[in-house]
């Protein structure tokens, strides 16, 4: 056998191997999108440890071709989608799914889909660190039909630690974070004193101790009010060190900030509440109902 016939042999035979070893670990997986799933757990109030376990279940520690090639890490389809598409045989052959432009925006997406429905709302009435119940609810409300699903993911988060990462996240969560009595003590300015102003629009920072019921008690704004004037997901908890704007938003920018350059990082919503301007117009402008996180360098229209 020829030399060259010989080495193209040998990688036929190790092509297998190479693809094996190149599959991605669930310990690798966790460690690429814990990142993802804690500002998730901040936004909406879902467990990180959840979205990580449903991640890697779903799409094979990001290994199945829906993830590779669609970016679809929950296997979420259609329905009344307006994007992208990719199919995948399922329950049935050739089946429509979601397809993103990139991994993070099928974690948002992910998100959405579950504070959306309504057969998911009574678990936003549990413990964000309670990671087996939210397993158990997710099977009682139908998000798979495997008998065993809520033990997988609890048997996963369990295997895996990734109920670390719920705990990393309720940190900033302050209706969940352990207050110290010197913090309290620190914290005893009242919200009204410490209202600024952005865009003209009033806002104050979340410092410890801030809740929806301080607020509510303080200032006589409701939660749902609250959700409205910023954009909010109805179920997302207070998070250390962000804006909460106290009156509608503006429609658009002064003139001195006609643009702003994304990082890639932020998401829509992200540059909505730096600028006090409300989310729905600032998609709109700029043509990305179907879009969670700008690319780097892109540029966002404000007004």
């Amino acid at each position: 056998m020829h030399r060259r016939s010989l080495f193209l042999y040998i990688a036929i035979l190790l092509l297998p191997v190479l693809a094996f070893a190149q599959r991605q670990t669930p310990e690798q997986y966790a460690s690429q999108y814990k990142n993802m799933a804690i500002r998730e757990m901040q936004r909406t109030g879902i467990p990180a440890s959840i979205t990580l376990a449903q991640g890697i279940l779903e799409s094979a520690s990001g290994n199945s071709r829906l993830a590779k090639k669609g970016n679809n890490h929950f296997g979420i389809k259609c329905h009344n989608w307006t994007g992208r598409r990719i199919f995948e045989d399922d329950d049935l052959r050739n089946e429509c799914f979601r397809k993103y432009r990139t991994a993070d925006e099928s974690f948002i997406d992910h998100s959405d889909f579950l504070t959306g429905k309504k057969r998911y709302a009574p678990l936003f009435s549990l413990h964000p660190k309670d990671y087996r119940s939210w397993a158990k609810g997710l099977k009682k409300a139908g998000y798979a039909t495997a008998p065993d699903y809520a033990h997988r993911l609890i048997s996963l988060i369990e295997r895996y630690s990734l109920h670390q990462y719920d705990e990393i996240s309720t940190q900033k969560m302050v209706e969940y974070a352990e207050v110290s009595p010197s913090a309290k003590l620190k914290n005893n300015v009242s919200i009204e004193k410490r209202i600024r102003y952005r865009n003209g629009v009033p806002y104050f920072i979340v410092m410890e101790g801030d809740t929806y019921r301080s607020i509510e008690q303080e200032l006589g704004l409701k939660r749902k009010r609250i959700a409205k004037y910023n954009d909010f997901e109805k179920y997302k908890p207070l998070v250390l060190g962000e804006p909460i704007y106290l009156k509608k938003k503006k429609k658009s920018t002064p003139r001195k900030y006609p643009i702003h350059i994304a990082d890639g990082k932020e998401t829509l919503h992200d540059i909505a509440q730096r600028y006090a301007i409300r989310f729905k117009i600032l998609e709109e402008r700029n043509g990305m109902q179907d879009v969670r996180i700008p690319y780097e360098g892109q540029y966002i229209l404000l007004r």
